[in-house]
């Protein structure tokens, strides 16, 4: 994916501004919680940079399978990327629904728009909520993950934005 990467521009006057939330003194993690193919999903909230509501994306010819297409973002063409695919939990599915988001993420200057189900919250995890991930789902699926989390009775999958970039 890393050919389909956008370089961000965050100055260009829009109204749409990246979501932010208040610093917490204590130890807990912050996470924006997501559904995948009727699963809870969360990533950090380092990673996130705002969160879309896309109508209509241009498609790409040739494109890897997971990727949707394109949308033009603060000056910027934005790849946005099937989540569910990417992990192989779904075949490619180009309609856009009411209900799903396009997580805006990446590290530095590379940035992707992540297609996801629907948005749900933001979770603070404590350290001992947060479980390493299951040696029986194998490497490739593992180094994916940063854990399992659980919180109120729901366990949630916490997703590695960076290592998804990368793969």
């Amino acid at each position: 994916l890393r050919g389909f990467l956008a370089m961000y521009d965050d100055d260009d006057g829009s109204d749409e501004r990246p979501l932010t939330l208040p610093e917490s003194s204590d130890a807990a993690r912050r996470f924006l919680s997501f559904r995948l193919v009727d699963e809870d999903y969360a990533a950090s909230i380092m990673d996130i940079r705002e969160i879309l509501t896309i109508r209509s994306l241009t498609e790409v010819p040739r494109a890897p399978r997971e990727v949707l297409g394109v949308v033009s973002k603060r000056g910027v063409v934005l790849p946005v990327i099937d989540l569910a695919t990417s992990l192989g939990l779904r075949a490619p599915e180009r309609r856009l629904r009411a209900s799903q988001r396009v997580l805006v993420v990446g590290d530095g200057d590379r940035v992707c728009g992540l297609r996801v189900d629907s948005v749900s919250e933001v979770i603070k995890l404590q350290t001992g909520q947060i479980e390493e991930v299951p040696a029986s789902l194998g490497q490739k699926n593992a180094g994916l993950l940063l854990g399992l989390g659980r919180t109120q009775g729901t366990l949630y999958i916490l997703l590695d934005v960076a290592a998804v970039l990368d793969a």
